[in-house]
């Protein structure tokens, strides 16, 4: 497929060229690369289950690119990236970090991998789904989901949650446990991409305001994951919603994903349906998700969101 030169090779964000000698000597094992990214990052909202305290110089800047990223990782200790750093050594991220270090590595490596955004089922309670960011990368045969966040720390605590039940319509009823397999996702059960929730929605067969994070829900949370899982497949990994509110910025500069629901007319909506039709269904779509990126600006990610600093 001609999408899987294009996804082995890396983008303005996932670009490591400046880190080969780094890079050269790490494994091409995609279990691997998942479980050395877990030795260099921490996720800031798990910081208690780690017993690490909050230290801002330790905190990714949440428009970073992955060089800057690993700056950053080197700052505090400059080992091998092969060797895992003790929690309180690592570098303070979110879902988006570990997700796209992790293909950044996969890139330089030539292992075709894509971010995708959408919504964990095991990272939700009483039947909501939580926003989250994952990997998928091409074993030779197929695309495969992996969770590069969810280490032993994690899954453990997950595991004694028991499973969240998810009602996708009126007589389907989807019990997602969270022992998952973090290495092996499974989609649709454990995990959804922006574009398959949307369309899902879209025919009312689930609730938009099941979908989000906190108070954060609805069609309009789901149109930013939307845009940010188009983004991320046309290799433009932006940042989340909440971390990018949580440095005192804001979307507004990118249209539709600032405007509220009531300023999205019919026929935007209809290009949401379209947009997420072609996230859907990604490969068959693939020259027309590059398409369309290049042609409308208003998918277009503005550069203030993810260029290096």
């Amino acid at each position: 497929m001609k999408s899987l030169k294009f996804y082995s090779s890396p983008g303005k964000v996932t670009d490591l060229k400046d880190f080969r000698n780094l890079i050269e000597p790490l494994t091409d094992n995609p279990d691997y690369i998942c479980q050395m990214v877990q030795g260099l990052l921490v996720h800031g909202g798990w910081l208690d289950r780690y017993g690490v305290e909050y230290r801002a110089e330790r905190d990714v800047e949440n428009v970073s690119d992955m060089g800057l990223l690993l700056e950053r990782i080197l700052d505090l200790n400059d080992s091998p990236l092969s060797f895992p750093r003790f929690p309180q050594d690592r570098v303070i991220a979110s879902c988006r970090e570990y997700a796209t270090l992790t293909v950044a590595i996969m890139r330089a490596k030539r292992i075709p991998a894509r971010c995708r955004v959408g919504f964990a089922s095991y990272l939700g309670s009483n039947g909501e789904i939580e926003d989250h960011w994952i990997v998928e990368y091409w074993n030779g045969k197929r695309w495969i989901l992996t969770d590069p966040q969810i280490d032993p720390t994690q899954l453990s605590f997950l595991q004694k949650l028991g499973h969240n039940t998810i009602i996708l319509d009126d007589d389907t009823e989807i019990k997602c446990p969270y022992s998952i397999n973090p290495r092996f996702i499974k989609e649709r059960y454990d995990f959804l991409n922006a574009a398959t929730i949307w369309l899902t929605c879209r025919k009312g067969s689930f609730s938009p305001d099941k979908c989000g994070i906190g108070t954060h829900r609805g069609y309009w949370f789901i149109r930013g994951q939307v845009l940010r899982d188009f983004a991320a497949l046309n290799r433009v990994e932006t940042v989340p919603y909440l971390c990018r509110i949580e440095k005192g910025l804001d979307w507004s500069e990118w249209e539709y994903l600032g405007a509220e629901d009531k300023e999205i007319s019919v026929n935007d909506f209809s290009n949401l349906d379209m947009i997420a039709f072609m996230g859907h269904n990604a490969d068959y779509q693939y020259e027309n998700i590059r398409k369309y990126y290049d042609k409308y600006e208003y998918l277009r990610v503005p550069e203030s969101y993810y260029k290096r600093k």
